[in-house]
Order: structure tokens, then sequence, then C-alpha cells
């Protein structure tokens, strides 16, 4: 007998509207499949990735049950925290065996026999449940049969032991011909033990649905629903104006055309993964084939994250389409990079522009440089940018270049300019870091000395969060060099959060290709090796579950120049940003109106 035949006739419903009645398949057809797999004895993991209100849950009870009957053996029930573990217990686990006219017979008379935390069966069988948050929970016995309930929700590490899932796993060892191996939940973010589980089977089910009316199998996807354009979603969701078009002849299933086309369904194995014994399967199913969820639910759900981000597109995107949550990750990319180009002549100043900001990321035998452009309102536009190898060149820029504006006999000149201080040693008794330091003072004496014109203040990174979430910390005063050499009248360095600053980077120029507010523009002679350096880094999360900025290709010095051109002209840089200027940086008046830069021009 397989789980599917024998749960209509063991498994009584003890929660929801149906309670009190007998299992049966037609209710989830999709499910058949699903409790079938635990029968096949090549099968070793079952990996059920569902959306909530798909009966997952019940599903695996279903297969413990039935191996309860069958096959007993020692089975281990995890769950993700301690009070979890016990209310799912007292609540659903404990009530649905009493229920059940086989397995209440097989219960243990004994008065102990059946606790929160362990089920004791007089076939021999012993069900304990635990949590993953607790290793102790995790590595005490040997188990054949594993249940993980709700994987998604695990947390990264049991205690400091390490990944809860594969503790688990380890407890199944002793039976490598043998054991079964149940993981269900609904997706949370992208590394979290479910997605990881479904990454290892080697093969990956998704299940086709049945045209009522053209009998063509389908994979239901998002993005054929249909609902009527300016109704509010509270709307749709409760008059039903939801519909899936089939991708086929195109009809319009309502709710009721949906269940027979899941009825008449199947599953059937992704692309190039049609194996013939597979040892781990997975399956994927949305919350699109449950006849618990209308499709007008979804559609509300996807227009309530459009209106709410992210929060309720993440519970959109993993409550409903059963996908991990990806979003917190950035990811640069060239071409995407290129899009924030405008019409502006390379070395050109736009005429709303008040001010100028350079940033100067400094090498062993270089500096990189990059200049922008600002308006009051804070759109910039990139001017200028390169490699200077001359000390003389690098004073040529911050105290003499002088950039035409467009449409006027005018000039700016470079206001105020970043430097990163650098790192590793250059000399035998001096480290880059100091040697700039000494640059850093040259370049104010040679500013104090002319009267005027541009500052330049002296910059590290900081990985960790400023107090006060702030992008910028105030400045810490040195008087002396790293090597402990004084410096009379000291040194002004600014510690500055590298992960927002590259945040702000990455998303005003993300506004320029959308033509929105704060964007960061780039002139029309950008070119791909801009373009590259921009995105030689990206955002990625660690296994505790922190977001970092990880370099992921040798040249990001642009990258750099751009973060210290943005946040020293920012409102929180200490003494203020744009808002000292006045009648702009060379006295000039703004032009009223702005000239409208077109986006996408080719280099």
């Amino acid at each position: 007998m397989l789980v599917s035949e024998w749960a209509p006739r063991g498994r009584r419903l003890v929660k929801g509207p149906r309670k009190g009645s007998m299992w049966t398949n037609e209710f989830a057809p999709y499910a058949v499949r699903a409790m079938d797999l635990f029968c096949d004895p090549w099968v070793r993991m079952i990996v059920l990735k569902w959306a909530p209100q798909t009966v997952k849950t019940s599903v695996a009870l279903n297969m413990m049950m039935y191996a309860a009957d069958y096959d007993p053996d020692d089975l281990l029930y995890i769950m993700p925290d301690e009070k979890v573990s016990k209310r799912i217990s007292r609540r659903q686990i404990v009530p649905t065996l009493k229920a059940s006219p086989i397995i209440s017979r097989l219960l243990s008379p004994r008065h102990d026999a059946v606790t929160a935390t362990h089920i004791e069966l007089i076939n021999g069988m012993d069900i304990d449940l635990a949590w993953a948050s607790s290793a102790a929970e995790l590595a005490s016995e040997s188990y054949r049969y594993l249940f993980g309930d709700e994987t998604g929700k695990w947390p990264k590490l049991a205690g400091r032991e390490g990944d809860p899932l594969e503790l688990a796993m380890l407890r199944t060892n002793s039976y490598p011909d043998t054991k079964k191996i149940v993981l269900f939940s609904s997706p949370n973010e992208e590394d979290d033990a479910i997605t990881r589980a479904e990454k290892e089977c080697e093969q990956r089910l998704v299940y086709l649905a049945q045209c009522p009316v053209c009998d063509h199998r389908q994979q239901m996807r998002f993005r054929n629903y249909s609902w009527p354009e300016d109704t509010d979603r509270r709307a749709i969701k409760r008059l039903r104006l939801a519909r899936y078009q089939c991708e086929d002849c195109g009809m319009d299933w309502d709710d009721a055309m949906r269940n027979r086309a899941v009825a008449t369904g199947d599953w059937a194995p992704i692309a190039g993964e049609d194996i013939e014994r597979p040892m781990a399967v997975a399956l994927h199913l949305p919350a699109y084939y449950s006849p618990l969820v209308s499709l007008s639910d979804t559609a509300a759900a996807y227009l309530k994250g459009k209106e709410d981000y992210p929060t309720s597109t993440k519970i959109f995107r993993t409550q409903h389409k059963a996908q991990e949550w990806k979003d917190t990750i950035v990811k640069p990319e060239e071409t995407k990079v290129l899009r924030a180009r405008c019409d502006l002549s390379p070395q050109t100043v736009p005429p709303e522009a008040v001010a100028l900001s350079c940033g100067i990321d400094v090498q062993k035998y270089s500096w990189w440089f990059l200049v922008r452009a600002w308006a009051r309102d804070y759109t910039n536009w990139l001017v200028h940018y390169g490699q200077l190898t001359d000390r003389e060149d690098v004073k040529s820029l911050l105290f003499e270049a002088a950039y035409p504006v467009a449409d006027s006999d005018r000039t700016l000149r470079i206001w105020r300019c970043g430097m990163d201080t650098g790192g590793g040693k250059k000399y035998q008794d001096m480290s880059m870091t100091e040697e700039t330091y000494w640059f850093i003072r040259e370049l104010d004496r040679l500013r104090q000395a002319r009267g005027g014109g541009c500052r330049v203040y002296a910059c590290q990174g900081s990985s960790r969060t400023l107090p006060g979430r702030k992008v910028a910390a105030r400045p810490t005063i040195l008087d002396k060099t790293p090597s402990g050499k004084p410096m009379r009248g000291g040194l002004a360095l600014h510690t500055i959060d590298t992960g927002k600053v590259k945040d702000m980077v990455v998303y005003r120029l993300a506004q320029a290709a959308a033509q929105g507010a704060y964007a960061s523009y780039l002139h029309s002679g950008t070119g791909l090796d801009y373009a590259r350096q921009i995105s030689a880094e990206e955002k990625q999360r660690d296994r505790r579950g922190v977001d970092r900025w990880v370099q992921v290709r040798k040249d990001n010095h642009l990258l750099d120049c751009e973060g210290l051109a943005q946040i020293v002209v920012d409102p929180e840089w200490p003494g203020g940003g744009l808002n000292l200027l006045r009648n702009g940086s060379g006295g000039q008046r703004r032009p009223r109106g702005r000239r409208v830069y077109s986006t996408g021009v080719a280099a």
C-alpha cells in the first residue's frame, strides 16, 4: 500500500473546516505524488518547498503515520524553536495520532508515553520532538526517519555547534540505505535551510496544471495573471476579480477552473533532471495551485507589495511564489551602470551646477580620481575621471583645473576633495597611509598660501556601522603619524561608513537610469573601463545574516572615488554640504530652470 492509499483509511483531520472527516486525495491532488515518493526505496530525501496553505504539513504527517504503521523505527521531528515545537506537538501532532483509527491503537497506554517532546508506540517506534535552536537536542541519538518542519525558519547556527540542518542529518548516518529525510517549509532568505537542501537534490519537480478547455499542461506562472486595471486591490480580493490565462488557448480561469486544472495535472521534472532513480527529490509548489488560496488573494498580495516595499513584496515572493527573498543582495552590472549616461560632453559642467567635488583613491605609484558636478537638489553629473602618476598633476587638478560650463563662458573649479588615506607599505620606513597624511598637509598649506581653493579631507573607510547610524563620523584629530612622528597642528581624519556610501553610489546611478531624484548621471564618454570598476564589488549576505560589500574583481578604484566625491558634499558631512554655498562655488548665480538630459546615450 502507498502513502496516498493509506491516508484515506488512516488519517482523520483534527483542524480546519473539514475537521472530523477522513483525509481525501481529491482535496489536494498534487499531494499524491509527494506522499508516494516516500515509498520509493531509492529515495533518501524529499524536500517540499511549498507555499503556506498547500497542506505540506499534512503530507508530512501522513508519511510519518504510514511509517509508524508499516515500517516502524525511531523518528526525529524538528521544528524551529522550543516554543513552536511544544505548541505544534500539543495542538496538531498528538491529536492527529490519537484521532487516527490505525495509529491510536499503537499508542502506549502508559501515562508518560505521550508528552510534548516524546511519543512512544507499542510496536517499538519512538518519536522524538526537538528544535533547531539547540545543538544538544540534535546530537543525542541515531534516527532512521528525520522530519524537518518549517526548515526555512531554522536559525543559521544551533548554539555554537554549526548548521542545524547538517547536525540533524548526521543523526541518520547509521541508516545509509534505508533512511528517509523529509524537509518541508515555505522559503525565507536565499541561504535558508530549505533552499540549500533543494540545491542538493538530484531532481526537482514542478506541477503542471491541465487546462480544462484545451488540455494543455503548463507550469502556472504569475505573469499569466490578469485583473481589471485601476481597481483597488481590496475590491479585487473581495469580488474575486483575478483570472489566470492559459498560455496555449488564452482561456481565463477563475478559481473553480483553476481547481479543475490542478485536479487533472501532474508533476514533471525540470529540463535536464529526468533521472530514473533519484536519491534526493525536491518539489516546488507556489500558492497558485492551492484550493485554499484564491487567485485574487495572490493578485492582491502582489499589488500590496508595490505599495509597501520591501515588507509586503517579501511576503508575496516567499508566501505566494514560494521563492526565496533575494532583494537585499546588490550586484551592479556593467550594462546597467552605463544606462546612467546622458548627452553631457566629457569634462563639461551643466549650467545648473553650483559646485564640483573630487574623490581620489591613493595607490602605491598613482592616484585615481573622479570629478562630479552638483546641482542644489543633489542631482549630479560625472565630469572627469582617470589616473594620475605625478604629485604635481594632482595639485594641478585640485587647484588649477577649470572646467567649462555648458552654454556659457564661465568655468568652475573643484570645491572639495575626499582623499583615501590608503594602507600598506610604500618604503622601508614609511607606509602609504603616513605618506598620504604628509601629502594632505602639503595640499592644505598650498590652499592657505593661495588664499582659498579646493579643501582636501583625509578619509578612512569603516566596515562597521558608525555611532548614530551616520554615514560619516566627526573627525578624529591626529597629532602623530602611524610611526610616531609628531604632526604640528594635527590632521583631521574623517571615518566614513563604506557600506552605506556604496549603497548610495549604486542607488543614485540607478536613479539616473530611471531619471529619478538624487540621480548620478554619467557623461556621454563614460566607457566600460568605468563600468567594470563600479561593478567590481557586490553586496552579499554572510552566514550570520550580515550584508557586506565584497570585492569580486581586482580594480575597484573608481567605485571608491565615487564614494569619496559624493560623501564630501553630503548633508551629513561634518560641517555641512551644499547648503554652505550661496551662489555657487565660483560666485555665480544659478540659472533658473533645468535642462532635461536624455539618458542611454552610446559612448
